[in-house]
């Protein structure tokens, strides 16, 4: 039997797993800003003492006409659907209030606080800089890179992300990006390790496999 499901944003059908992951099509993902298909890493084949993630959380129950993973899968879709298509004025209610990460320690440094540094225009200042900044939040949600399932998977198997790794070559831009979650109950020194060694042996990786230097 063939899956399928309606797409969210328009009456087409969707058939392959990816469409039906995210809620809507190539067509749609496209007037969203997004690409038209998200880019697929196929991770290679387990070994000896490497699971992938869900092999290491089997159902709990077995007497549902569903899964956990299903439940896993339908919560990605929703977390992704969630910020696929942002409200503008809703985003623009949100920064209201809000610290400017980089000028949290000055006393006028909230996201609605531009609107005093506004300009005429005519000197080249910003007639409008919090709403620059409120549609530039908004494009950026449109843009990002759907990791709903990975985040999902992370939760239900208690892990906690770090911040991102990235690998920029010069003259070409970003080739590589890394993300780890790793146990809380990994000691400090341990987990520093890990991720010290994780990066160096990336590092390596991306020097002979691209043959080209890291910026």
């Amino acid at each position: 039997m063939t899956v399928r499901r309606r797409c969210e944003l328009c009456p087409m059908w969707l058939t392959d797993p990816v469409s039906i992951r995210r809620g809507y099509g190539p067509t749609c993902a496209k007037k969203l800003g997004q690409p038209p298909q998200p880019i697929t890493i196929h991770p290679a084949a387990p070994v000896a003492g490497q699971l992938a993630l869900e092999d290491h959380m089997p159902d709990t129950v077995t007497d549902r006409p569903y899964t956990d993973a299903d439940l896993r899968t339908e919560a990605a879709r929703q977390h992704a659907a969630l910020t696929a298509k942002p409200d503008l004025h809703y985003v623009g209610m949100q920064m209201v209030g809000i610290p400017i990460a980089s000028r949290a320690d000055e006393r006028r440094g909230c996201w609605h606080d531009l609107d005093d540094i506004a300009g005429d225009g005519v000197d080249g200042r910003d007639t409008d800089p919090f709403g620059t900044a409120q549609r530039a939040v908004n494009d950026l949600m449109v843009g990002a890179a759907d990791t709903s399932e990975w985040a999902v998977q992370l939760g239900a198997a208690g892990l906690e992300p770090h911040p991102s790794q990235a690998w920029m070559c010069a003259g070409v831009g970003y080739e590589l990006a890394v993300q780890v979650a790793t146990s809380p109950d990994l000691k400090a020194g341990a987990r520093e390790e890990l991720l010290r060694e994780i990066r160096a042996a990336v590092d390596a990786t991306v020097r002979r496999v691209l043959n080209r230097q890291p910026a």
